[in-house]
């Protein structure tokens, strides 16, 4: 009879309980006792972890390695060190039990889950955990509630210009007169890039990071700043999981509770401005950058994002800046105006695309890179990559949705929604382009390099995903252009210089420069 190959999983969510070390010393004991084989290599922990939840790292992990049949039983200390919520604790179970994998607990008795006889014991023991779970968590939230119903500092950070003294704000002389410039400032309409203009040079919040733009707007939506303290006005997370974030019925909301750093007037006057500028923020959603996700500044290396202002008259101007200099002004890199860098981009592809020697090359080349990879590997790959766009463009629609509106989340969104529509595109021509022995054909790649030579010249509405697909990087400095394409493959980087006050154009005789409309 061979030896059962054995898991352990141990967890704890708070110093109080059985620490993983005890937990591993009673598993490996029973596995000793009952002739288990317990490899160091399968065992699991979780350190602070709630047992309601299922996204634990190595309760995943257990659960991967458990599809692939690395072992044959696992032991627990007991059943909530698994899971503290019943429907999590039985898809568990049968998910086990459709592994084949046995699941035993040092201080349960887990029989078969189909029997009646032995399910109702484990439903009875597996309610018992969630019950305290229920019961801690209530106690809890009284607590809570009744220190927010006295205005009382319920964790976290202080907002800048207050620091916490036994639970109650207290006010930071030299940031509260930060607070004040930027407040009236603002309601005297003063804009973002002026206010930061007057803030001492190298001022950072409480997170040590440069106060930016968003900075700003986070102060100026604070109203603790006028003296009113507010908690849990909205149900934003349930059980640590996104709750919709509508009108909470545990809403605390007490006037005069903090000490106010402005005046009521100066908040109020500065929220009406900013109620009043909503309907001018602009959709950056609705608008189309085709360099998203692109564009890299030479300087500090942060990303470029596109940018759409509009003057009192209604007229826009695009253009795409530097985001560590929109969000912090740490960075001198000059802005680039979208009219000028778009057409100039495109109608570099246009030309290499039209070039049937760099077709050729190119085609040529992604056959030399692809000849120790079968195209179903490369397809499995864009296919996983596609899945993390998906997930990240999920968890910031979330984050948005929570009313957490910010350039810097839209920016990345607008970045990974373009990323995902190259790889959608990619990953069926992929799928199309599969010969019987799975490899790509020069004449295919040399149809597809065409064919999309020709979208680029006559359909417009392709000008971006064909960007996003040729265009690998452009690196920007004050007096060149730094662009990595895939027609280049392992050629050097196209260098484009940029003379100063004027803007590049390329023409059919090459690339030149105008004195009309400044840099691009």
């Amino acid at each position: 009879m061979s030896i059962l190959r054995a898991a352990g999983y141990a967890r704890f969510s708070t110093d109080k309980q059985c620490s993983i070390d005890i937990q591993f010393a009673q598993i490996s004991a029973y596995c000793q006792q009952h002739q288990l084989e317990l490899s160091p290599a399968h065992l699991y922990s979780d350190e602070g972890k709630s047992g309601m939840l299922t996204t634990r790292g190595g309760y995943q992990q257990l659960l991967t390695d458990a599809r692939s049949h690395a072992f044959d039983a696992i032991i627990l200390y007991d059943i909530t060190r698994g899971n503290r919520d019943i429907s999590n604790w039985f898809a568990f179970r049968r998910e086990m039990k459709r592994l084949h994998i046995q699941v035993i607990s040092l201080n349960d008795h887990l029989g078969d889950i189909d029997d009646p006889a032995d399910f109702l014991p484990e439903l009875i023991a597996a309610g018992m955990g969630q019950t305290h779970v229920l019961t801690s968590r209530k106690k809890s939230m009284d607590k809570v509630d009744y220190l927010a119903a006295q205005g009382k500092f319920l964790g976290g950070l202080a907002p800048f210009g207050y620091r916490i003294e036994a639970g109650k704000y207290v006010i930071v002389p030299e940031e509260a007169e930060i607070v004040r410039l930027i407040f009236d400032k603002y309601a005297h309409g003063a804009s973002y890039a002026q206010i930061m203009a007057a803030l001492p040079p190298g001022l950072t919040g409480r997170r040590g990071r440069p106060m930016g733009k968003n900075s700003l707007i986070t102060i100026l939506r604070n109203e603790r700043y006028a003296g009113t303290y507010s908690w849990c006005t909205r149900q934003v997370r349930y059980f640590t999981r996104w709750a919709g974030g509508g009108p909470s019925d545990r809403s605390v909301r007490i006037e005069g509770a903090i000490p106010p750093i402005i005046d009521r007037a100066i908040w109020q006057k500065a929220r009406y401005r900013m109620e009043t500028n909503k309907p001018n923020i602009l959709n950056h959603g609705k608008r189309e950058y085709l360099l998203s996700g692109l564009l890299h500044c030479g300087a500090c290396g942060g990303a470029f994002g596109g940018v759409t202002t509009v003057n009192k008259k209604g007229y826009e101007y695009k253009f795409y800046t530097c985001l560590n200099k929109r969000r912090t002004r740490q960075c001198k890199a000059k802005n680039l105006a979208a009219n000028d860098i778009e057409p100039l981009i495109l109608s570099l592809l246009r030309r290499a695309l039209q070039n049937d020697e760099a077709i050729q090359y190119c085609a040529d080349a992604i056959l030399d890179a692809g000849k120790s990879r079968s195209a179903k590997n490369d397809l499995a790959e864009k296919q996983q990559q596609l899945a993390e766009v998906e997930r990240k463009i999920s968890n910031l629609v979330k984050v948005l949705a929570s009313g957490f509106d910010s350039d810097p989340v839209r920016d990345e969104l607008s970045a990974l929604s373009t990323r995902k529509i190259a790889l959608t595109q990619q990953i069926t021509q992929a799928q199309a382009r599969s010969t019987a022995d799975g490899l790509l054909t020069r004449d295919f790649l040399m149809e597809q390099l065409r064919a999309d030579a020709a979208a680029l010249l006559h359909d417009s509405t392709q000008a971006k995903q064909l960007i996003q697909k040729y265009i690998v990087r452009i690196d920007v400095f004050d007096d060149q252009l730094k662009i990595v394409s895939a027609l280049d493959l392992s050629r050097n980087p196209i260098a484009i210089s940029l003379e100063k006050g004027k803007s590049a154009i390329l023409t059919d005789d090459g690339l030149t420069t105008n004195g009309c409309g400044g840099r691009i």
